[in-house]
């Protein structure tokens, strides 16, 4: 709601025009994709800076017990968790987010922070107005 009216002051839009193409013009993600961005982010810098600690013991690669294609990418595992509550942490968001990711974004754990800023708004942008 902040955010559209935002676009409209920005844009000089009518309130009566749909907000969506104007959203679109401005390169802006809506906020679930934006809360999935920030996720995403920090899902990159703490396995590849320990930093935050706490954040980095929640994350943990996921090892089928045999070959699988899926081996080769960098997955995480998903924690069982039996809550509304619990499935809401960043412990369970986190790898949900991250396994979401094409392997263009996510297999590559040497890419610079910028980079892979990069590519995943372009990513998100893509399947918020683009319908991919």
């Amino acid at each position: 709601m902040a955010m559209n009216i935002a676009a409209r002051i920005v844009t000089s839009t009518s309130k009566y025009e749909h907000i969506t193409p104007v959203l679109a013009d401005l390169h802006w993600l809506p906020v679930a994709a934006r809360i999935d961005f920030k996720i995403a982010v920090l899902t990159l810098k703490a396995p590849a800076t320990n930093r935050p600690s706490y954040l980095h013991e929640l994350l943990h690669p996921h090892k089928p017990p045999r070959t699988l294609r899926s081996s080769s990418r960098n997955l995480l595992s998903l924690p069982r968790s039996c809550t509304t509550f619990a499935r809401r942490s960043f412990a369970c968001v986190a790898p949900r987010v991250w396994n979401s990711l094409p392997g263009t974004i996510t297999d590559n754990l040497n890419i610079t922070v910028p980079t892979f800023k990069s590519k995943l708004k372009t990513h998100l942008y893509a399947c918020c107005y683009l319908g991919l």
